[in-house]
């Protein structure tokens, strides 16, 4: 019999991820820091083709949320998508960060955000309750001409 090693890693590509109310986020307290995914890499992988959809109703204050999240040193996050699905009028807020997808030290390449029966984000003005929306995003970020 031969040897053999197994490791399971996480799940960083074609994943699809759903969050409502049959199906709650993780709390806040829960590892990577309270961090939402659909797809994430550790050990260096890209982060591809991941989509998390967002069910309105549930509270998304202070969290991070990512369609593909790359935390390693290598790696690149591309083509993930968060859909935010009927959010009631001003529901999304509370410092929450969303990211269509994310590299730690690569690129964040056409990663996107959809809102799919999602009215305004916030209905009013305040400098302490907001939601940022970004379609990628990193530690290192490189202009390249």
């Amino acid at each position: 019999m031969q040897p053999s090693s197994h490791f399971e890693g996480d799940k960083f590509q074609n994943a699809t991820v759903t969050y409502g109310s049959g199906n709650l986020i993780p709390s806040a307290t829960s590892h990577y820091g309270g961090a939402v995914y659909a797809g994430t890499s550790t050990l260096g992988n890209t982060t591809y083709k991941n989509k998390l959809i967002l069910n309105g109703g549930q509270d998304y204050k202070w969290r991070k949320i990512y369609g593909g999240y790359t935390q390693s040193q290598t790696g690149d996050s591309t083509n993930n998508e968060v859909e935010l699905r009927s959010f009631p009028t001003g529901t999304l807020t509370n410092h929450s960060n969303i990211y269509g997808g994310w590299s730690e030290q690569g690129d964040a390449i056409n990663n996107t955000i959809t809102l799919n029966g999602t009215g305004d984000i916030s209905t009013t003005y305040d400098p302490y309750n907001y939601a940022n929306l970004h379609g990628g995003g990193g530690e290192q970020y490189v202009k390249r001409s």
